[in-house]
Formats: structure tokens, C-alpha cells, sequence
């Protein structure tokens, strides 16, 4: 009787490992067939991808070699940037490992299809009298930074032959990511870089983003106080918003009342054609140095309008456009905070006190809160 049971519990645990291992046996199957679909995808895509790029090189080489630009190139260049970029948006779907990657490369395309359709709508304009637009130096040298730094980022991408030697991206791989993103970084400052030709296209006479914030800030402060308190600190291009503005100019002013001094960012914004936007920071010619105020003095004046305790204060000559309660400035001033709490806390509230460098007036007291999450 025992050993009838002991076999009926063999037999029973034999069937179940069977059964288990049937199951076990379909579903590694159906896996490595959703495993072997999925390297499939993954490699066509990235094919498809890299023939994408080799053709857009193609297009964009025949330009840079005829030093010209029409309507029917520009087009079809146009035409597989587009399709460059919509084939790497598909691959984030298959490289989670690296989809920043794919990303910022759709985005990055997506940049100097725009690009493209601003200099197509150009060419078409000045292309109704003639079939073709010779570019100058300046213009095919910009294009050919855009080139080069695009073919870098595509060499560095496809080492190899996907179709024929496979992909490094079918394994993690994210410090030669972190690279490939670098390297489009420096691809779109060259796109916005390359905008500038956009001007010389259509004909425009308008004077260099730098050239004009020179003379904006000469003709605002004068020759003599442009050199002596204001530097030149660069040029920056604006590849993330390029249709709000595309060129920053910035400088530099050093800012010196008795033993204070101080340097403050003045920049002016251009648009694609070289037009003046706007500028931040230019002090009006009733708002120039000597300033006759002193920190000191300010602080002290500054008292007269403060009746709670603080436990710490702070003032620093800042350019206002417009105060706290709404006080139109437009001009450098004396800010001196009162700290009513800690800085460190993660709440609490200041004294803002405003005040003219020249005459000690004082435009405006606000009270300001603040709490940190």
C-alpha cells in the first residue's frame, strides 16, 4: 500500500516537471523569438539611420562643391535632414540605453532643417531672375564648419557597417554618448553660426551683430567712457530659440564707487537678418560715473526707511528696469537688503530699499518673501 502511493506521487511529480518544462521550453522560445525581432528592429533602424546620413552627405557635399545655392539642391538636402531626423526619433524607441543619444540627433537635425527652410525661402526670392545664388567665402566657410562637425558626430556614431559588421550601440555605451552629444553641441552653434549667411543671401547692407552693439554703446555713453569702462566679452549664438533672438553681444562694465567696485553684464540681442532686438544693461547719459553715493552712504539712507529689526544687510549697485512695486528705472542703482530672517532659512523675508547713485534718492521700498521647496 505505501510503495502504490509512493509511485503514484512519483508518477504525479514527473507529469508536473514535464508539463513545466514544456511550458518553461515555449515560453523561452517566444522570448528569444521577441529578443531576435527586437535586435532585428533595432539593427534595421540604425541602418536605416546611418543611409540616411550618407545621403544628406551626399546632398550637402554636391552644395559646398558647386560654392552655389538653388532651389532644387537645397530641397532635396532639405528633404533627408527630414528624413535623417525622423529615423533617429525611431530609434528611441528600440535604445533606451541610448536615447539621449537619438534624441538630441533628431533635435539636432530638426535645427538645420530650419535652417534650411529660411535659406530655401531666401534663395527662392532672389532665384526668380537668377537660377543660382554664388555664395561668398564667409558663406561656404560657415557651411563647411556645419559639415565637418556633423560628418565628426557620424563617424563617431557609425565606426562601422551596421548591415555588415553590426552596431556599438547594441551595448551600453555611455561615455562615447556623452561624446556623441558634445559633438552635436558644437554641430548646432555652428548651424546658428551659419544663419548669418541668411543677411548676405537676401542682400541685406545691415552692419555685424558685433559692429553695431559698438556703435549702439558709444553713441548711448560716449568714446571716452566706452573704453575706459567697458570690455568686450564675446559673441554667443542661440541654438536652442534661434527665432526669438540669434545673436547675443555682451560686454563687460567695471563699476567703481569709492572702495566698491563692481562688473556688470551689458549684452545686446540680434535676429537672423542682423537687426537690433534689444539690450540689457546700457546706463542712460544721466546715469554715468563718478557716482557720488558710496555704499556706506547708501546703507545709511537706506536705514531711514527701515523699522523692523534684520540681522544682516547687503547692498551692491545693480541695473533695474523696473521695481518691485512697479517703479519704471531703467537704470543703475544702489539695492540695499535688509535681512528680516535668516539667509539660510527656508523661508523668510527681506527690505528691498532702491536708491539713486547720484543724488541718494531713494525710488523704491518693497518688502519681499521668500520659501524654498
Amino acid at each position: 500500500m505505501s510503495v502504490r502511493f509512493q509511485s503514484r506521487t512519483i508518477a504525479v511529480v514527473v507529469i508536473s516537471l514535464a508539463i513545466s518544462l514544456g511550458i518553461g521550453f515555449w515560453a523561452g522560445y517566444s522570448y528569444f523569438r521577441g529578443a531576435t525581432w527586437y535586435d532585428e528592429q533595432f539593427r534595421d533602424n540604425v541602418a536605416l539611420t546611418q543611409n540616411a546620413f550618407e545621403n544628406l552627405f551626399s546632398e550637402f557635399g554636391d552644395i559646398l562643391g558647386g560654392g552655389s545655392l538653388d532651389e532644387e539642391n537645397l530641397r532635396e538636402l532639405q528633404s533627408w535632414v527630414e528624413k535623417t531626423s525622423v529615423q533617429s526619433a525611431k530609434v528611441t524607441f528600440l535604445d533606451e540605453n541610448h536615447f539621449d543619444l537619438w534624441d538630441w540627433t533628431s533635435d539636432s537635425l530638426e535645427l538645420f532643417e530650419d535652417f534650411l527652410e529660411d535659406i530655401l525661402a531666401t534663395v527662392r526670392t532672389r532665384s526668380e531672375d537668377e537660377k543660382t545664388i554664388t555664395m561668398d567665402q564667409d558663406s561656404i566657410d560657415r557651411l563647411e564648419n556645419v559639415y565637418d562637425d556633423l560628418k565628426t558626430f557620424y563617424e563617431h556614431v557609425f565606426p562601422v557597417d551596421v548591415l555588415e559588421e553590426g552596431t556599438m550601440w547594441a551595448t551600453p555605451h555611455y561615455s562615447e554618448m556623452d561624446a556623441a552629444i558634445g559633438m552635436l553641441s558644437r554641430f548646432k552653434e555652428d548651424v546658428a553660426r551659419a544663419w548669418l549667411i541668411l543677411p548676405v543671401l537676401s542682400g541685406s547692407a545691415a552692419p555685424p551683430p558685433e559692429v553695431q552693439a559698438r556703435e549702439l554703446l558709444i553713441e548711448a555713453v560716449g568714446e571716452d567712457y566706452f573704453v575706459e569702462y567697458f570690455e568686450f566679452k564675446g559673441v554667443q549664438y542661440n541654438y536652442w530659440e534661434p527665432d526669438a533672438w540669434l545673436t547675443h553681444i555682451a560686454y563687460s562694465y567695471h563699476i567703481q564707487v569709492g572702495n566698491y567696485t563692481a562688473t556688470r553684464e551689458v549684452y545686446f540681442h540680434f535676429d537672423k537678418m542682423n537687426r537690433f532686438i534689444g539690450s540689457q544693461g546700457v546706463p542712460p547719459a544721466d546715469n554715468l560715473m563718478p557716482f557720488k553715493v558710496s555704499k556706506e552712504e547708501a546703507i545709511n539712507t537706506a536705514l531711514g526707511r527701515v523699522t523692523q529689526s534684520y540681522l544682516e544687510v547687503e547692498a551692491e549697485i545693480l541695473f533695474v528696469k523696473r521695481s518691485v512695486n512697479d517703479v519704471p528705472l531703467n537704470k543703475y542703482v544702489w539695492q540695499v537688503v535688509f535681512y528680516l530672517t535668516k539667509k539660510s532659512a527656508p523661508s523668510g523675508s527681506v527690505i528691498e530699499v532702491l536708491i539713486d547713485l547720484h543724488n541718494g534718492e531713494v525710488f523704491d521700498v518693497a518688502r519681499l518673501a521668500w520659501t524654498s521647496m
